[in-house]
């Protein structure tokens, strides 16, 4: 009887153990299951996060495509541009020769004193140096000069006495103004000045009159190819006496903003 009443109780507490340890066993394979379906959850989350990459990634792709495309087309129109003002400026050479040679405007303009500062007004300032790049296709062939303050007229005047070479509107140049003003002596070179994306021109603008230094040739405007209202002032020194082919230099070598 009591071998037998040994092995009863052998027998529970095995029977206690055995109890304990499939506890044990079901805890554990109950945060199996928990961590495995967290990991799943993790999974789906990364996977939806992977497709909202996968998304944007192609919506960024098609977007430079996009702009590249619209670049290569900019930079046509403004390589078109560029070459269309160019050959503009040839012309304007071509007619002061014409009217040279047909004695409409004389070499000797009378040209006397310093070089003066086209934009007469406290605040004014070069927005855009000669030879600038940057968001162009071509580097800048004169000065962009603008003023914060643009609620109000800024009248443009010749920098130079001179003669009015021409002035009209061109789809490039907006409403434009050429003064020749014959050799410089500062400087050893015969010179032109223009001024470009004028709103409107001044009663003294008129063709193959003389002009003196500091009178209103225009007001500040925003016409042809511009960004915004301001001046574009550019200098060209012909390339001998004769006058029949000049080429842009930087201005800033004749004359400085005297308000900066």
């Amino acid at each position: 009887m009591v071998q037998l009443r040994e092995l009863q109780k052998q027998q529970k507490e095995q029977q206690t153990i055995l109890e304990s340890k499939k506890a044990e066993q079901q805890t554990q394979s109950a945060l199996l299951v928990k961590e495995s379906m967290e990991q799943r959850e993790k999974l789906e989350i990364l996977d939806a996060q992977h497709d909202d990459i996968s998304a944007t990634q192609n919506e960024i792709f098609t977007t430079i495509s996009k702009l590249k495309k619209q670049t290569k087309e900019s930079e046509k129109i403004l390589e078109k541009d560029r070459k269309a003002r160019e050959q503009f400026e040839k012309q304007l050479d071509q007619l002061l020769a014409q009217k040279l040679a047909s004695g409409i405007i004389s070499k000797d303009v009378g040209n006397n004193g310093k070089m003066i500062w086209p934009f007469p007004h406290p605040g004014c300032y070069i927005s855009s140096p000669y030879g600038a790049t940057s968001g162009r296709s071509h580097a800048h062939r004169g000065l962009d000069i603008s003023i914060r303050d643009k609620s109000k007229s800024y009248t443009i005047v010749a920098a130079l006495d001179g003669v009015i070479v021409d002035h009209g509107f061109n789809s490039s140049m907006g409403n434009y103004v050429v003064i020749v003003h014959g050799y410089y002596a500062p400087k050893g070179k015969y010179i032109k000045t223009t001024y470009m994306h004028l709103k409107s021109f001044s009663a003294a603008t008129v063709d193959n009159a003389k002009i003196k230094a500091g009178v209103g040739i225009g007001i500040m405007g925003n016409t042809g190819r511009s960004t915004g209202p301001h001046l574009h002032f550019q200098i060209n020194e012909f390339t001998s006496s004769a006058m029949t082919d000049s080429n842009p230099v930087n201005p800033l070598n004749y004359v400085s903003n005297p308000y900066d």
